[in-house]
């Protein structure tokens, strides 16, 4: 979802919505109002359902560019500010009787540490079919790969998705993160955000440990943590030979 995070006044109003914007509405929720693109209000009509993650979106600025994510609470209903004569959005062909536009209610989750810029997401191979990307001036777009579903879980202020087959089982791949999220609290001792930025390497040898070409290897806690810890021995043996210390 694409909003404008720099002011800019229509009909008096500055109509100007950023994360920071969201995240200060009361109980951190806001209507998704002002959509008047028939695409896009197909979009929050029909498909956008409750419980929907979105990505917030930041355009017409100096750095377009995703900003944070938040989670569609209340599904499709009519947008009353195209009643409004005095409104930016107001539409005189729209009214209470046969509304014309639509909108849904969103809450915030969080806002990124940086601006995932367009600009970098172009440049990503796996990121260059979005619809971002093919139809930039859409404000409201589905987040879809070809031949490919996204199954996700939330950890407390961790997300872990993984894209696989649409044939695929999701229960048991939400079960394989599940139990890969245990690992990493094994490892690391409650696993967050920090953990992974800065030993990104070793929940990367924990993945591998348990996952190859797709498929789960090795299911048993013990025994990944175990080859874990053996490689932490190895390391440190190799750094004491080359006199570097333990460089953990």
């Amino acid at each position: 979802m694409k909003s404008e995070p720099e002011s800019r006044i229509v009909k008096g109003r500055d109509v100007k919505f950023s994360i920071d914007d969201l995240q200060a509405m009361p109980d951190a929720t806001s209507q998704w109002d002002g959509v008047r693109n028939y695409k896009a209000r197909n979009y929050l009509r029909d498909d956008i359902k409750c419980g929907d993650k979105v990505l917030f979106y930041h355009s017409n600025c100096k750095v377009p560019g995703i900003a944070g994510l938040a989670t569609v609470i209340k599904e499709g209903y009519p947008d009353y500010t195209a009643f409004d004569a005095e409104h930016p959005y107001y539409d005189p062909k729209s009214s209470t009787d046969a509304p014309k536009w639509f909108m849904v209610d969103v809450k915030f989750e969080r806002k990124f540490d940086r601006i995932l810029p367009l600009a970098e997401i172009k440049q990503h191979s796996l990121l260059k079919e979005m619809a971002l990307v093919k139809q930039g001036r859409l404000s409201i777009q589905p987040v879809q790969h070809r031949d490919t579903k996204v199954v996700y879980r939330k950890y407390a202020s961790l997300y872990f998705v993984a894209g696989i087959g649409l044939d695929d089982n999701e229960l048991l791949t939400l079960e394989i993160i599940h139990r890969y999220v245990e690992v990493l609290d094994r490892f690391f001792g409650n696993v967050c955000e920090l953990d992974l930025i800065f030993q990104f390497q070793k929940a990367y040898y924990i993945l591998d440990e348990m996952i190859m070409a797709g498929e789960l290897q090795e299911a048993s806690k013990k025994t990944v943590l175990r080859v874990i810890a053996q490689q932490d021995e190895t390391e440190a043996v190799e750094n004491s030979e080359r006199g570097w210390g333990d460089l953990k």
